[in-house]
Formats: C-alpha cells, structure tokens, sequence
C-alpha cells in the first residue's frame, strides 16, 4: 500500500513540478507569429530582425488575447534608458497609470512593489518574469532571482483582455517608456519563476517545491515505520 501511495505522490509532485504548458511563445525572429499557432502580436513601429525587435519609445508590441488572472509572462530584453519608469508591461487596455515597470534600475509594479536589487543597465538584456498565481500573489523575477512579491488584493495586475509590451499608458501621457530591444516574450497559464520555449512548462513556484519535500519526507516517515513494527 505505501508503495502504491509512493509511485502515486511521485506522479503527482512531478505534475506539479511540471506545471502547465506555455501558451504563447514569440521568438520575434522576423515575424510576430506564435510558435504555437496562437493569435498574432500586433507590432507598433520598431524593426523586427533575425534575433528579436528593436523598438522606440512606446513602439513594443501589442497582444490583443485573453490570458486568464492565473499566469506567467516571460520576456528577454534591454531598454537603451533605465533612468525614472519605463513602462515593461501595461494592462487595463493601457489607460492606468499602473503597471509592470523598471523604475531607476529596479524591477517594480507600480504602485505596490519595488526590488531592492540593482536590476538594469543601459543596453544590457535581463530575463524577467512576472507571475500571479490562484491565490492572487504577484512575483516578479529578474534573470531568475525573485526581487518582490505582493498580494494583488485590488486585481491591478489582473490583464484583463489585452497586454501591452514596452508602451505607456495614456494617464501619464505615454512619458515613461524607453527604446531598446527584445528577443522574446512567452506566455504560460500558471505561476512560476520561468516560461520554458514552444510548449515547454513553467518552473515551479517555492511553494511547490516546499510542499514536495514535505510530502517525500512524510513518506520516509511512514516507510521507517512500518519497518521497524516489522522488526
């Protein structure tokens, strides 16, 4: 019975670990097609190459889709001004003063949290991603490395039905953004730190993995058991 409880933890704390496939993945490499098949980025200006888009100030790509208030949006990218905000991500259709920013270097989502880490520099590409999971925990990561968390209790980084990459919104005058490059954007439909590429899965939160080790440790703990009533 333990083994068959065993094998069937596994299969689950693996199905977590794995967690859901990616939904959208741009690659940017001269077209905004998803490798997926998915709907289309519309571009706003800028110049799509081989490697990725290079933009101007409030140029970045727009996709017009729905992906639900549980996900993890992924981009690599530099912005050529890291100086003030500069607008990364804006949702509410773009009209909120809200948002996904660099802010003086620092990763930030406006107006609740900000990294205590030095994150960007002038022409320099970082990884970063920003999750929101079912409980409505937002994290943002640079190259990996959580850099801050807030509990989104009034849905401001709920995306609503469209999300808008490298422009600012309209309430600031669209005065926060920055030119500069991206090399992708990916999408997945769960929490997590990273979006793995065409259909790849997210890695899982901290969380997770914490109640894993707990679940393996607690099937240590019944096998000991068992053999020591055995003896």
């Amino acid at each position: 019975m333990v083994a068959r409880f065993l094998a069937g933890f596994v299969c689950l704390a693996l199905s977590t670990a794995a967690g859901a496939a990616t939904i959208y993945d741009y690659e940017l490499n001269g077209s905004y097609a998803d490798a997926l098949g998915g709907p289309s980025l519309t571009g706003n200006g800028g110049t799509l190459g081989a490697t990725g888009l290079t933009f101007g100030a409030n140029q970045g790509p727009t996709l017009s889709a729905s992906i639900g208030a549980v996900y993890t949006i992924e981009t690599k990218f530099s912005f050529d001004t890291t100086s003030g905000y500069r607008k990364i991500i804006s949702f509410a259709n773009n009209n909120v003063d809200t948002g996904f920013y660099n802010l003086n270097t620092r990763l930030n989502f406006f107006n609740v949290a900000t990294s205590s880490s030095i994150d960007f520099a002038n022409g320099v590409q970082a990884v970063v991603a920003l999750s929101r999971d079912a409980a409505s925990t937002v994290r943002g990561y640079v190259n990996g490395t959580q850099v801050f968390s807030f509990v989104d209790t009034t849905n401001i980084a709920n995306p609503g039905s469209a999300l808008f990459f490298f422009q600012d919104d309209s309430a600031t005058g669209a005065g926060e953004a920055s030119s500069g490059f991206v090399d992708y954007i990916r999408i997945a439909d769960t929490a997590g730190s990273s979006v793995s590429p065409i259909g790849g899965a997210t890695v899982p939160e901290p969380a997770t993995w914490a109640l894993m080790i707990g679940g393996f440790g607690l099937v240590g703990a019944s096998l000991r058991r068992r053999a020591a009533i055995a003896a």
